[in-house]
């Protein structure tokens, strides 16, 4: 058979206009690497998205190593250094790099490093993909979505790491009136700012995702009960002081409930209710605190869900259970009734008259 070196040059295409074609046929960014001279040409969307001070980049690896975040810079460099020690040919790794907005962004980049017969490295060539393209990625905060944070949850359980750690619900506080004294960009910038500030907190076995609306989670592996609260500590002090963006400033809180893996939940669902258990009583507490995941949240969770339902079905059954009650007024004077108060009043099985507070 024969090899593709062969076919390619059987198929009798111009190298360059080969090149030209493919670059301007895909949205994914191309590099090519002459490991002998250690200049690279890199394709124009790559150059322009990331402000590479040219088409020909020499150092591309040291270059591009610059612009990867420093918590995935350890992973970016030991999958570089595997394949120029002979390890591998193959460079398969996920990772944020700094674009030309100054904004974190994930990215795939595959590349395949090729040999001379002496086995000595001659072409590195490969594909960048913006991740966020590709639905995995949140667009408003470059953050990895809830269905990302799904399979990390899943892969944790898999292994042997999941003897300790938790995850963390955050839920920003008024969030809306954030949008409403300002506008709906506004908040997303707001919101894109929180998300790359907490990513800068969070120790390198912890991730951050986002969920719906104003919610995020963390997802803290190996990490204890004093670990989970010590890294709430770090981003409650810094949503607690004044924040600005351009010229605008704004103030901003947030809630937090806390799951604990094994002891509350074996699973990713299981966790997540039990952390939007902890999450709500926090936001009932008052906001702005933190609270682990008690079995007694979710029974009042589930009597409140069901004595919900309940109401609703009885308000559709034309007020069925409901009645009045009569709290009389007292002349504190003369201590004579001179009236009453009617007051509406609901009862179910098991839970008899239901209080309105």
């Amino acid at each position: 058979m024969a090899s593709e070196d062969e076919l390619f040059a059987g198929f009798g295409a111009d190298a360059g206009m080969f090149y030209s074609a493919l670059v301007r046929s895909t949205d994914n960014y191309i590099y090519i690497i002459n490991m002998k001279t250690d200049v690279a040409l890199v394709s124009p969307n790559m150059q322009r998205d990331f402000e590479l001070e040219g088409r020909l980049v020499p150092g591309l690896v040291t270059v591009w190593g610059n612009l990867v975040h420093p918590r995935d810079f350890k992973r970016y460099s030991k999958s570089i250094e595997e394949m120029l020690d002979g390890e591998t040919d193959v460079h398969d790794v996920e990772y944020q790099v700094l674009n030309r907005k100054g904004e974190y962004v994930w990215v795939c980049c595959r590349g395949v490093l090729k040999r001379n017969e002496e086995g000595e490295p001659v072409i590195f060539a490969g594909v960048v993909t913006d991740l966020g393209s590709k639905g995995k990625i949140d667009y408003t905060t470059g953050l990895f979505t809830n269905r990302e944070c799904e399979k990390e949850v899943g892969r944790i359980f898999d292994s042997e790491e999941h003897a300790e750690g938790g995850i963390l619900l955050l839920g920003l506080d008024d969030f809306v009136r954030i949008n409403d004294l300002n506008s709906h960009i506004f908040g997303d910038a707001v919101l894109r700012q929180f998300a790359q500030s907490v990513q800068q907190l969070l120790p390198p076995e912890a991730a951050i995702y986002r969920f719906d609306g104003d919610e995020f989670a963390v997802v803290y592996p190996g990490a204890g009960e004093a670990e989970l609260r010590a890294l709430y500590q770090k981003i409650h002090v810094y949503c607690n002081r004044p924040h600005k963006i351009d010229d605008s400033s704004y103030f901003l809180t947030v809630s937090v409930g806390v799951a604990m893996m094994g002891k509350d939940g074996n699973g990713y669902q299981e966790l997540l209710t039990c952390a939007l258990s902890a999450l709500e009583v926090s936001k009932q507490n008052g906001k702005n605190t933190v609270t682990f995941f008690s079995q007694d949240m979710m029974h009042t969770r589930r009597r409140a869900l069901e004595l919900s339902s309940r109401l609703q079905l009885s308000v559709m059954n034309g007020m069925e259970s409901f009645h009045l009650a009569y709290q009389p007024f007292v002349h504190s004077d003369t201590l004579q009734v001179s009236g009453a108060e009617a007051l509406l009043r609901w009862s179910c099985e098991p839970y008899g008259v239901v209080s309105p507070v």
